[in-house]
Protein backbone atom coordinates (compact mmCIF):
# COMPACT_ATOMS: atom_id res chain seq x y z
CA UNK A 1 0.00 0.00 0.00
CA UNK A 2 1.01 3.59 -0.52
CA UNK A 3 0.98 6.71 1.62
CA UNK A 4 -2.42 8.18 2.47
CA UNK A 5 -4.25 4.86 2.16
CA UNK A 6 -6.11 2.48 4.41
CA UNK A 7 -7.77 -0.91 4.18
CA UNK A 8 -11.34 -1.27 5.43
CA UNK A 9 -12.01 -4.94 4.84
CA UNK A 10 -10.69 -8.29 3.71
CA UNK A 11 -12.99 -11.10 2.58
CA UNK A 12 -12.63 -14.90 2.73
CA UNK A 13 -10.84 -14.85 -0.64
CA UNK A 14 -8.14 -12.58 0.89
CA UNK A 15 -9.18 -9.69 -1.35
CA UNK A 16 -8.62 -6.35 0.34
CA UNK A 17 -10.86 -3.31 -0.05
CA UNK A 18 -9.73 0.14 0.98
CA UNK A 19 -9.10 3.76 0.16
CA UNK A 20 -6.15 5.54 -1.42
CA UNK A 21 -5.96 9.22 -2.36
CA UNK A 22 -9.68 9.70 -3.08
CA UNK A 23 -10.33 6.40 -4.91
CA UNK A 24 -11.38 3.12 -3.41
CA UNK A 25 -9.48 0.03 -4.48
CA UNK A 26 -9.76 -3.75 -4.52
CA UNK A 27 -6.53 -5.73 -4.37
CA UNK A 28 -6.25 -9.49 -4.86
CA UNK A 29 -2.54 -9.63 -4.01
CA UNK A 30 -1.14 -8.94 -7.46
CA UNK A 31 -3.57 -6.62 -9.22
CA UNK A 32 -5.02 -3.42 -7.80
CA UNK A 33 -8.15 -2.08 -9.45
CA UNK A 34 -9.12 1.51 -8.63
CA UNK A 35 -12.70 2.72 -8.76
CA UNK A 36 -12.89 6.47 -9.10
CA UNK A 37 -16.65 6.55 -9.72
CA UNK A 38 -17.14 6.71 -5.96
CA UNK A 39 -16.79 10.38 -4.92
CA UNK A 40 -13.91 11.45 -2.75
CA UNK A 41 -14.69 11.45 0.95
CA UNK A 42 -16.65 8.20 0.74
CA UNK A 43 -16.75 5.85 3.69
CA UNK A 44 -16.78 2.12 2.91
CA UNK A 45 -18.85 0.36 5.57
CA UNK A 46 -18.66 -3.28 4.46
CA UNK A 47 -17.00 -5.56 1.90
CA UNK A 48 -18.47 -9.00 1.15
CA UNK A 49 -16.85 -12.24 -0.03
CA UNK A 50 -18.49 -11.74 -3.44
CA UNK A 51 -16.82 -8.29 -3.56
CA UNK A 52 -19.93 -6.16 -2.96
CA UNK A 53 -19.02 -2.85 -1.31
CA UNK A 54 -21.43 -0.74 0.76
CA UNK A 55 -20.94 2.74 2.15
CA UNK A 56 -21.83 6.40 1.94
CA UNK A 57 -20.33 9.71 0.85
CA UNK A 58 -21.00 13.36 1.57
CA UNK A 59 -21.22 16.27 -0.83
CA UNK A 60 -22.07 19.94 -0.39
CA UNK A 61 -25.36 21.16 -1.87
CA UNK A 62 -27.54 24.24 -1.78
CA UNK A 63 -27.25 28.01 -1.66
CA UNK A 64 -25.86 27.78 1.85
CA UNK A 65 -23.72 24.70 1.20
CA UNK A 66 -24.53 21.92 3.62
CA UNK A 67 -23.17 18.40 3.61
CA UNK A 68 -25.65 15.81 2.35
CA UNK A 69 -24.96 12.09 2.85
CA UNK A 70 -25.87 9.51 0.17
CA UNK A 71 -25.58 5.73 0.45
CA UNK A 72 -24.11 3.54 -2.26
CA UNK A 73 -23.55 -0.08 -3.25
CA UNK A 74 -20.80 -1.10 -5.65
CA UNK A 75 -20.52 -4.51 -7.31
CA UNK A 76 -17.90 -5.90 -9.70
CA UNK A 77 -20.59 -6.64 -12.31
CA UNK A 78 -22.90 -3.62 -12.00
CA UNK A 79 -20.54 -0.91 -10.77
CA UNK A 80 -21.90 1.96 -8.70
CA UNK A 81 -25.51 2.26 -7.52
CA UNK A 82 -26.46 5.36 -5.52
CA UNK A 83 -29.67 5.83 -3.51
CA UNK A 84 -32.30 6.52 -6.19
CA UNK A 85 -33.87 9.31 -4.11
CA UNK A 86 -30.61 10.97 -3.04
CA UNK A 87 -31.89 14.41 -4.07
CA UNK A 88 -34.88 14.06 -1.69
CA UNK A 89 -33.26 12.56 1.43
CA UNK A 90 -30.01 11.55 3.06
CA UNK A 91 -29.02 7.92 3.37
CA UNK A 92 -26.38 5.49 4.54
CA UNK A 93 -25.72 1.90 3.49
CA UNK A 94 -24.15 0.18 6.49
CA UNK A 95 -24.20 -3.53 5.67
CA UNK A 96 -24.36 -5.92 2.72
CA UNK A 97 -24.44 -9.70 2.28
CA UNK A 98 -23.21 -12.13 -0.39
CA UNK A 99 -26.43 -11.72 -2.42
CA UNK A 100 -26.08 -7.95 -2.52
CA UNK A 101 -28.96 -7.33 -0.08
CA UNK A 102 -28.09 -4.11 1.73
CA UNK A 103 -29.33 -2.35 4.87
CA UNK A 104 -28.88 1.10 6.37
CA UNK A 105 -30.90 4.20 7.22
CA UNK A 106 -32.58 7.19 5.60
CA UNK A 107 -33.37 10.61 7.03
CA UNK A 108 -34.74 13.83 5.50
CA UNK A 109 -32.48 16.49 4.01
CA UNK A 110 -34.45 19.04 6.04
CA UNK A 111 -33.05 17.52 9.24
CA UNK A 112 -29.69 19.11 8.41
CA UNK A 113 -31.31 22.56 8.37
CA UNK A 114 -32.43 22.04 11.99
CA UNK A 115 -28.80 22.76 12.92
CA UNK A 116 -29.24 26.37 11.82
CA UNK A 117 -31.87 27.15 14.44
CA UNK A 118 -29.35 26.56 17.22
CA UNK A 119 -26.99 29.37 16.25
CA UNK A 120 -25.97 31.58 19.12
CA UNK A 121 -25.34 35.24 18.34
CA UNK A 122 -23.72 37.94 20.45
CA UNK A 123 -24.71 41.63 20.52
CA UNK A 124 -22.58 42.49 17.47
CA UNK A 125 -24.51 39.85 15.46
CA UNK A 126 -21.42 37.69 15.16
CA UNK A 127 -21.86 33.96 15.28
CA UNK A 128 -20.07 32.55 18.32
CA UNK A 129 -21.08 28.89 18.19
CA UNK A 130 -23.83 26.33 18.21
CA UNK A 131 -24.64 22.84 19.41
CA UNK A 132 -26.25 20.91 16.56
CA UNK A 133 -28.72 18.12 17.18
CA UNK A 134 -27.82 14.79 15.58
CA UNK A 135 -30.18 14.58 12.58
CA UNK A 136 -29.49 10.88 12.17
CA UNK A 137 -30.69 10.00 15.66
CA UNK A 138 -33.62 12.41 15.60
CA UNK A 139 -35.04 11.47 12.20
CA UNK A 140 -33.36 8.24 11.00
CA UNK A 141 -35.36 5.26 9.81
CA UNK A 142 -33.86 1.77 9.32
CA UNK A 143 -34.25 0.39 5.79
CA UNK A 144 -33.62 -2.61 3.56
CA UNK A 145 -32.25 -1.62 0.13
CA UNK A 146 -33.64 -3.43 -2.92
CA UNK A 147 -32.62 -2.26 -6.41
CA UNK A 148 -31.76 1.22 -5.12
CA UNK A 149 -35.10 1.60 -3.34
CA UNK A 150 -35.34 1.96 0.44
CA UNK A 151 -37.97 -0.23 2.13
CA UNK A 152 -38.61 0.90 5.73
CA UNK A 153 -38.08 -2.03 8.11
CA UNK A 154 -41.07 -0.89 10.17
CA UNK A 155 -43.22 -1.97 7.19
CA UNK A 156 -41.74 -5.48 7.35
CA UNK A 157 -42.21 -6.25 11.06
CA UNK A 158 -45.29 -7.53 12.86
CA UNK A 159 -47.59 -5.16 14.74
CA UNK A 160 -46.67 -6.68 18.12
CA UNK A 161 -43.07 -5.39 17.96
CA UNK A 162 -41.99 -3.70 21.23
CA UNK A 163 -40.01 -1.09 19.26
CA UNK A 164 -41.38 2.43 18.81
CA UNK A 165 -38.80 3.13 16.07
CA UNK A 166 -36.20 1.20 14.12
CA UNK A 167 -33.35 3.71 13.68
CA UNK A 168 -30.40 1.96 12.00
CA UNK A 169 -30.03 -1.39 10.25
CA UNK A 170 -26.32 -2.06 10.74
CA UNK A 171 -25.80 -5.45 9.08
CA UNK A 172 -27.48 -8.29 7.18
CA UNK A 173 -26.17 -11.84 6.95
CA UNK A 174 -26.47 -14.31 4.09
CA UNK A 175 -29.71 -15.73 5.57
CA UNK A 176 -31.34 -12.29 5.58
CA UNK A 177 -31.14 -11.74 9.34
CA UNK A 178 -30.79 -8.02 10.11
CA UNK A 179 -29.09 -6.49 13.18
CA UNK A 180 -29.65 -2.89 14.15
CA UNK A 181 -30.67 -0.25 16.67
CA UNK A 182 -34.09 1.03 17.65
CA UNK A 183 -36.03 2.75 20.42
CA UNK A 184 -38.25 1.19 23.08
CA UNK A 185 -39.95 3.72 25.39
CA UNK A 186 -37.37 6.37 24.44
CA UNK A 187 -34.32 4.15 25.13
CA UNK A 188 -31.89 2.84 22.51
CA UNK A 189 -31.86 -0.94 22.16
CA UNK A 190 -30.44 -3.42 19.69
CA UNK A 191 -32.70 -5.57 17.53
CA UNK A 192 -32.45 -8.72 15.43
CA UNK A 193 -34.96 -9.27 12.62
CA UNK A 194 -35.34 -12.79 11.25
CA UNK A 195 -36.87 -13.24 7.78
CA UNK A 196 -40.16 -15.13 7.66
CA UNK A 197 -40.04 -18.39 5.76
CA UNK A 198 -42.66 -18.55 3.03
Amino acid sequence: MKDNSYAVGVNDKNIVCGWENSAFFICDGSDVSRHTEIPSGAHVSEFSDSSYVSGFFTEKRGIIPIEITSGFVWSPTHGMAIDSASMERQSTVLGINESGEAVGAIYPIESTFSRLRDLLWNREVVWIGYTPPDPQLEFAEAVLWENGEAIPLKDLVTNDSPFDRLIFANDINDHGTIAGEGEVNGKREGFILEPLLV
